[in-house]
């Protein structure tokens, strides 16, 4: 499997690139996507929410249980800090918590 998926790759494409381009438009496309879509008896409907979705601004106790149950080995989310730093920290916690707030306030 090595020796196949390391081979080198040789020879050279014989279109153009508007050739590619109308191709991949033509294959990725959707003629009918503006066509609405009949439900199928194998899908069931979903009912509505009974319980109000909550717009408001985070509470420290809900930060706080979400670090808690989260994996202390899971990837770190895009500021690169892991789990494992809140759960250590209960003040970076609990600033982690204030900017929450005040992002929640810009929106």
């Amino acid at each position: 499997m090595k020796e196949t998926l390391e081979q080198k790759r040789t020879g050279q494409l014989a279109c153009s690139r508007e050739e590619v381009e109308k191709h991949l438009r033509n294959i990725h496309s959707d003629q009918s996507r503006h066509v609405e879509m009949e439900g199928h008896e194998r899908i069931a409907d979903v009912p509505m929410p009974e319980v109000a979705f909550i717009e408001g601004e985070p509470t420290l106790i809900e930060v706080q249980d979400i670090a808690k149950k989260a994996r202390s080995e899971s990837a770190p989310g895009q500021n690169g800090i892991p789990y494992k730093v809140y759960k250590s920290c209960p003040k970076l916690l609990r600033r982690l918590w204030k900017l929450l707030k005040v992002c929640v306030i810009l929106e």
